[in-house]
């Protein structure tokens, strides 16, 4: 699969999706650290790529670009770098079966769920 990390997401996570043979860039590898939400979100959606963020914007975006969007969104009261490397551990299996069609996988430390838009 192919995933974008949004610039908030902690570096260790493309070390695990990388190991796990997935193909993984960054805002900041491909020069595009300005774009905002929805920018990004079209990025990813024209490239067929999986976003993940901590960004709960990602899921208040108009629905039409939900519709076709798929994320991953870590939800935690605050940044937590092992959390989130752990919890992608995981649940990854389970994220990309969700994300075979659009969708949003929130990962929070009790539960995952899946939102299909």
């Amino acid at each position: 699969m192919n995933f974008i990390l949004d610039e908030n997401v902690p570096s260790i996570l493309k070390k695990v999706l990388r190991e796990e043979g997935h193909d993984v860039s960054t805002l900041k590898d491909l020069d595009l650290s300005q774009l905002v939400n929805g920018e990004l979100a079209k990025f990813a959606m024209d490239r067929n790529k999986i976003s993940i963020t901590f960004d709960a914007d990602f899921t208040q975006l108009k629905n039409e670009t939900r519709q076709k969007l798929k994320v991953i969104y870590f939800k935690f009261k605050r940044s937590n770098p092992e959390l989130a490397n752990n919890l992608l551990k995981k649940h990854l299996k389970t994220c990309l079966g969700f994300l075979r069609k659009p969708g949003i996988v929130t990962i929070a430390e009790e539960d995952i769920t899946f939102l299909r838009s």
